[in-house]
């Protein structure tokens, strides 16, 4: 246990400098890299050159497979927008009810789709600024309608065909994206029961932030 520590100490870097605004995701991972180049060579010493450049291929190799597909939905999130596909959206749910329980159902089925092939930070960029206005004026709390969007952008990660979280599974795993679909299937709709019971039962996502405060 005590040897173990150090690589404990791992994501406790991670998740602690994200959620304590000390570093973006981004500068997050760069630590950690470093830290673990230096516990790896000096504390466990398991880790020479040639292991870190065989790391440094795989990672370039894994990274190229995700970033090929972001470059893919990036001009499709374009498209979107030119076509000014949020602002019809918008139009045709106000135009077929105003009660926002079947508001909050079509949105949320709109976005379980769109997860399917559209990245998240396009989804969030392109719909969160027409959606959210939307859900307000029907009475539905910033924080709530915040908290939804999220947990729909985060099960398209793992929603096929285009779910980057599913290539980079099975990149690691080296298993058949196929297995990966079948595999993530169950835990998909337990997700989605999560944010139905999120969406419908809004003391639920305020619970936090009124302990915070916040509301």
């Amino acid at each position: 246990f005590v040897r173990a520590i150090p690589a404990l100490l791992m994501p406790v870097i991670i998740l602690g400098g994200i959620l304590g605004g000390v570093c973006s995701p981004t500068e997050a991972a760069s630590v950690a890299i470093l830290y673990s180049i230096i516990v790896g060579v000096f504390y466990y010493r398991s880790l020479n050159l040639k292991i870190l450049v065989d790391c440094m291929v795989k990672a370039m190799i894994q990274s190229g497979a995700v970033l090929l597909i972001a470059a893919v939905a990036c001009p499709v999130g374009w498209l979107v927008a030119m076509g000014k596909v949020p602002v019809i959206l918008a139009a045709f749910i106000t135009s077929v009810t105003t009660n926002k329980f079947i508001v909050l159902l079509l949105i949320n089925i709109f976005l379980l789709i769109l997860g399917c092939g559209i990245d998240a930070n396009v989804s969030l960029l392109i719909f969160a600024p027409i959606l959210a206005p939307l859900a307000v004026s029907l009475g539905v709390h910033p924080i709530h309608f915040a908290i939804i969007f999220i947990l729909n952008i985060t099960i398209g990660l793992a929603t096929p065909p285009y779910g980057v979280c599913l290539f980079i599974g099975s990149s690691i795993a080296k298993i058949p994206l196929s297995r990966t679909m079948k595999a993530v299937i169950p835990f998909c709709l337990v997700e989605i029961a999560v944010l139905l019971l999120t969406t419908y039962v809004p003391a639920i996502a305020l619970a936090v932030p009124r302990m915070l405060g916040l509301i």
